[in-house]
């Protein structure tokens, strides 16, 4: 049997229906899957793992970069001169929020950056949002029981407006980032198409 590169032959010899053999003829060879490459990509451009319902490593990209930037600004806010900085006068309070704000929506932007889809990418924003603001919910619960201090309706109050602004921010970003992973992808496809 002669061997030619791309195809493999057949494991099985069955008969044709007409009588004759087909051994002689060779399947195509799996392709080889080399992750971060365009080796292993499917054949619409789509980076291996796409049609998952999650892209994980885009998942964890967002979540490392939120808590990272989120966690230190927001100790800085209620560690500054010892005491929370919206209970101290002024409006120096709106820096870690800003700060904050930014890391959830550039957190968004990772997490639906690879999405194709408009419904993957708020699911991403999801994804992220509600686990990393729990995460900070309960360090806070944590600090207020530590601190001695009691749970007032209004704390918790402002906690699921924190976890609803947080989902939106995140949805905002991932929308964002989806809209420039497509339009740098139509890019990429009319600049091939122009060097045919």
């Amino acid at each position: 049997m002669d061997s030619s590169i791309g195809a493999r032959p057949l494991t099985e010899s069955p008969s044709d229906p007409e009588g004759g053999s087909v051994s002689s003829q060779r399947l195509p060879a799996a392709p080889l899957q080399v992750p971060g490459s365009s080796v292993g990509r499917d054949r619409d451009g789509s980076a291996p793992g796409a049609g998952q319902l999650l892209h994980y490593r885009a998942l964890s990209d967002a979540f490392l970069f939120t808590l990272v930037i989120s966690v230190p600004a927001l100790l800085w806010e209620e560690l500054w001169r010892g005491q929370p900085m919206i209970d101290q006068p002024g409006h120096l309070w709106l820096v870690p929020a800003v700060i904050t704000i930014a890391a959830f929506f550039i957190g968004g932007y990772i997490a639906g950056r690879h999405r194709r889809r408009r419904a993957g990418a708020l699911l991403q924003a999801v994804a992220l949002a509600v686990p990393v603001s729990l995460l900070l919910i309960v360090a806070d619960i944590g600090r207020r029981l530590d601190l001695h201090r009691g749970f007032t309706l209004p704390v918790a109050g402002l906690w699921l407006y924190a976890l609803v602004g947080t989902v939106v921010i995140s949805s905002l970003g991932a929308l964002y980032g989806r809209r420039r992973y497509l339009k740098k992808r139509a890019r990429k496809k009319k600049r091939a198409r122009a060097g045919r």
